[in-house]
This record gives structure tokens, sequence and C-alpha cells, in this order.
């Protein structure tokens, strides 16, 4: 981190890899740069990133910097394939109330790492559901027309020149749910998928749902009250 100017690097939270670090072929070029993920308060609260590029010397230089995240938080740091075969990076960050999470989707274009979604939501996951090889993203937002939560589903599609995201699915969840506190993806056989589902209602209650996934769509399989919801399922 010292090609950057000293700065204090920033640590994922809920990835699998708790590293800073990210090696990605950005360019599509066959070599890989190393993303890094970082604070400099002295110019933002918020994450910053950083595309390095292996030098002549066996070194790094900075091809890109200071691009600003959109919060303070770092959740984790994903590489996705798209249809087109080329990749894009997706980083999730806190909300600085510590309640909702932002999705980030990236593209290196013209020289440059660059934003191209940006989506709020309560939880997510990044799972192959279809079992074809390509991730799908799977979040839990509140539908501000009409105050419920909905589970949303999307496909990575395609690349430089086309929206990275295509909605698969809007499935409106149980009027009682207010905060979904946990979303993790399971296999259940290899012709089923399922996504657990924990929440709190406006009592602060928890409640609990299982969605099973075959043939393209979910449909519940399991609702419960309880105490102790995240005891009801294995969690990793």
């Amino acid at each position: 981190y010292t090609y950057l100017g000293g700065v204090t690097l920033k640590y994922p939270m809920g990835s699998d890899s708790a590293s800073p670090f990210l090696a990605w072929d950005a360019d599509g070029d066959g070599r890989e740069e190393l993303l890094v993920t970082y604070q400099n308060a002295a110019k933002s609260k918020n994450v910053q990133l950083a595309v390095l590029r292996q030098a002549a010397d066996d070194g790094w230089y900075a091809a890109h910097m200071d691009i600003e995240g959109a919060a303070g938080e770092l959740d984790g740091l994903h590489t996705v394939r798209l249809a087109d075969g080329s990749d894009c990076l997706l980083v999730g960050y806190q909300e600085p109330a510590g309640q909702d999470w932002i999705v980030c989707l990236y593209q290196w274009q013209n020289g440059a790492l660059r934003e191209q979604t940006r989506l709020q939501c309560q939880q997510y996951v990044l799972y192959d559901f279809n079992g074809d090889g390509y991730l799908q993203l799977a979040m839990v937002q509140r539908n501000e027309t009409h105050g419920m939560l909905q589970l949303r589903t999307f496909t990575f599609t395609g690349g430089q020149t086309e929206e990275l995201l295509q909605e698969k699915s809007v499935t409106t969840l149980d009027s009682r749910f207010e905060h979904c506190t946990w979303l993790s993806a399971e296999e259940l056989s290899a012709a089923e998928k399922a996504l657990v589902m924990d929440f709190s209602d406006g009592d602060g209650n928890s409640l609990g749902e299982v969605m099973s996934y075959a043939l393209g769509r979910f449909v519940r399989c399991y609702t419960q009250d309880a105490v102790n919801i995240p005891n009801f399922t294995a969690r990793p």
C-alpha cells in the first residue's frame, strides 16, 4: 500500500476473503491487476478503491486511485463473470447507520474503473442458483410505494455497451417483516437451491423464512416464528 502514499487499508467484513486486495484482470488483457481498498481520512470518510498494475521492474504502480466508494464500511469484494465472458467488480458497502447495504458494480472503461450500477438493500447474496457457472444477485429491499419488503433477483448480462443487471423476479414478502437481518444461499440438492432469511418485526420479534429455488423461480417452503431464529437453520 506504500504505492498509494501510506493510506490505511480497509478490510471487508463479510466476504469469504478478509483481504483488502483482490487480483482481477480488470481490462481483459490476460494480466491481473490488483484492486486495493483503503481509507484516506484527509480526503474522505468513505472507502476508496485503487487499481494497481505491475511495472517492468516487478514493482507496482497505481493505474487509477482515489476512486470514491459509496460508504465508510466495506462488506465484500467479488468478481462476477458476465454473459459476454468479461468480468465486472461487485463491492458491498455498509451505510453509516449500520442498517442497509449499498451494492455497486464497476467496470474498467477507457483506462479507469467506473461505477456502473448502485443499489441499496437490507441484505444481499451472490450465488449460482441455476448451477450453470454464472452468479445471480439476490437482495431484500423495501418497496417505496407500498412499504413492504421484497426479494429481488438479478442476472448479470452484457458487457461494455449493455446494462450489467437484468431483473429476473420480484417477490413481496410477509407483511410482518420489518427488517431483514440475515440472507444466505444454501444447496438442498443438485437441482434445488434455497434462500434462508431472518427478519425482525416492528416489535423486535424474530421471524424466519426459507424459499426454495427450482425451475427458475423461488417458492416459499418454510416460515417460522421464534425468539432465536438464527439457530433454526445452520449458519456458516
